[in-house]
């Protein structure tokens, strides 16, 4: 392996290791311990692991087919140290304007829904069902007639 491949080795698992920082404060911060029973929890675990895994040894293999040494696992804990240290604040931060950003977009986008859509057909169903009620009170009354 020539000196350049090692060093683009390093960069991305150093850039993955931070991806794993990332994706493990994501996971805790949507994953609910209360409210589920405790084999989903360890399911859920270990699925996301097993994601995390997959995803780095992709990238492994994309960069040097794969091979795995000693220094692409110290780059990696090196990238979730650097991550821990230095980003898990400001990323933490970042992620929950991002969320509360989509929860008022998606509040927002039910109201707009509910004011253009839902109204106009509820109050296109009521004026039909007043002429259905006309029509048949007239018919009704000519019959009787």
């Amino acid at each position: 392996m020539s000196l350049n491949l090692q060093f683009l080795t390093m960069l991305s698992m150093i850039g993955c290791g931070i991806y794993i920082g990332m994706a493990v404060d994501t996971f805790y911060r949507f994953h609910s311990r209360k409210k589920r029973a405790v084999f989903y929890q360890y399911a859920n675990e270990i699925l996301f692991w097993c994601l995390q895994g997959l995803i780095t040894f992709y990238l492994l293999f994309l960069v040097n087919r794969g091979e795995i040494r000693f220094y692409i696992i110290v780059a990696i804990l090196f990238g979730f140290l650097f991550y821990q240290r230095l980003l898990r604040e400001w990323y933490k931060k970042a992620l929950e304007k991002v969320i509360q950003w989509m929860v008022s977009t998606a509040k927002w986008l039910k109201k707009l829904f509910y004011h253009l859509i839902w109204v106009p057909l509820k109050a296109i169903f009521q004026f039909l069902t007043y002429i259905l009620t006309l029509f048949w009170t007239a018919v009704i009354a000519i019959i009787l007639f």
